[in-house]
């Protein structure tokens, strides 16, 4: 299950920003944007989520997905379509070769967060 290795570096990279924020910050909200091309399943990387942050500071938070379809545009003709996979035939004209406009992303786009009184720690 490669969604439990990359949950645990979306895991970290949240943890280090919320180590730049006032103590007693806590987390509500993680917004991803994962686009259709990267292979993860939203489900396995929430239930990984929740597993993580059980027993951790970040416990009760939620990771709130955005799932970007696959788009692409042939090099050949022009025509945009949406893709499943990093292969595709061109709708239009057969072709094979796609640039893929969409669908390969991985971001943590947002934190919610309500803020703590204390300082950075």
């Amino acid at each position: 299950m490669h969604e439990l290795a990359i949950t645990q570096e979306i895991v970290r990279s949240v943890e280090e920003e919320l180590a730049k924020l006032p103590a007693g910050t806590k987390l509500n909200r993680v917004s991803l944007l994962v686009g259709e091309l990267t292979g993860y399943v939203p489900e396995s990387l929430r239930f990984c989520y929740e597993a993580i942050v059980r027993d951790s500071p970040l416990a009760g938070s939620v990771l709130e997905i955005d799932y970007r379809r696959g788009r692409g545009r042939c090099r050949s003709c022009s025509t945009e379509f949406d893709i499943e996979a990093a292969i595709a035939l061109c709708p239009g004209c057969g072709g094979l070769s796609c640039e893929i406009l969409q669908g390969k992303e991985l971001l943590i786009t947002a934190l919610d967060v309500d803020e703590g009184e204390g300082e950075s720690a």
